[in-house]
């Protein structure tokens, strides 16, 4: 009978071992949906970051507001549309130090691609900005209340490392 349970132990704890599944955890440095990255700089002198002012965005048709961290902003696209509508905000003050807001609206026109990385990981979806257009549009192509200028690095949104648009204020 000692024999008899003992094998049964040996037997259960060899079953348990080999049914045993390895842990699905998707490794960090995976690149996941990205965010548009945008930097700030300083119009009269385009080499130098501009962290002058708040800077907020909110998209059209949601209620998060994302803050600027330093010179830059990361948004995001909405990944089952082809267009997102961001308004970016300005507070500043002028020259009596009172509290002067302006708003500016960047519309990005995209392709979404969405691809299968892992089970772990799941899906990621990459952006493709519009052929005609490949600039985001402001102000529905009127001039900016306060960017002044600005200048897309690249139309192919498929990670969060590299800039994605400069803004120039």
């Amino acid at each position: 009978m000692k024999n008899f349970l003992l094998y049964s132990s040996i037997l259960l704890s060899l079953l348990a071992l080999t049914a045993c599944e390895k842990d699905d955890i998707c490794p960090e440095d995976t690149d996941t949906t990205p965010l548009i990255y945008v930097k700030f700089y300083r119009v009269d002198d385009q080499n130098q970051n501009n962290t002058t002012g708040n800077v907020y965005a909110k998209a059209l048709g949601f209620n998060d507001t994302i803050f600027r961290k330093g010179n830059e902003i990361k948004l995001p696209l909405q990944i089952s549309k082809e267009e997102t509508t961001w308004v970016l905000t300005l507070e500043s003050l002028n020259d009596e130090n009172q509290m002067i807001v302006r708003h500016d609206t960047l519309k990005f026109l995209y392709r979404p691609r969405t691809e299968y990385l892992n089970k772990a990981c799941g899906y990621r979806t990459t952006f493709v900005l519009n052929e005609e257009t490949k600039m985001p549009i402001l102000n529905n192509n009127k001039q900016g209340n306060w960017i002044s200028i600005y200048e897309l690095q690249t139309s192919f949104i498929e990670n969060e490392k590299e800039e994605h648009l400069k803004i120039f204020y």
